[in-house]
C-alpha cells in the first residue's frame, strides 16, 4: 500500500514538474472545474447551498435569543450535581433526626 501511494506522489510531481502550481489552484477555483467534480459525485452526495451572508440575520440574532434554550455548560451541570447532592444529604440527615 505504502509503495502504491509512493508511485503515485511520485507521478503526481512529475505531472507538476515546471508547471505554476499558483496557476493550477486559480483553475480549480473556476465555475467550470466546480460542476465538472460535482458532476462526477455519486447522487447520494447532496450539496447543500448556505445562505449568503445577508441571508443570516434570521438566524443569527444572538442578542434576542432566551439563554435559558442554549445547552448547559459544563460548569452548570456540575453545579447542578452538586446541589443535588447536598440536598439529598440534607434530606438523609433530616430524616434521620426525625427517628
Amino acid at each position: 500500500l505504502l509503495a502504491q501511494c509512493e508511485q503515485k506522489l511520485m507521478k503526481l510531481m512529475e505531472d507538476l514538474d515546471g508547471k505554476d502550481v499558483s496557476e493550477l489552484y486559480s483553475g480549480m477555483e473556476d465555475d467550470e472545474f466546480r460542476v465538472s467534480i460535482e458532476n462526477k459525485l455519486p447522487t447520494y452526495n447532496v450539496r447543500i447551498n448556505l445562505p449568503a451572508a445577508s441571508d443570516r440575520g434570521a438566524f443569527d440574532d444572538e442578542e434576542e435569543s432566551d439563554p435559558d434554550d442554549e445547552a448547559p455548560t459544563r460548569a452548570n451541570i456540575k453545579k447542578q450535581a452538586q446541589q443535588n447532592t447536598r440536598s439529598e444529604k440534607t434530606r438523609k440527615l433530616e430524616v434521620e433526626s426525625k427517628r
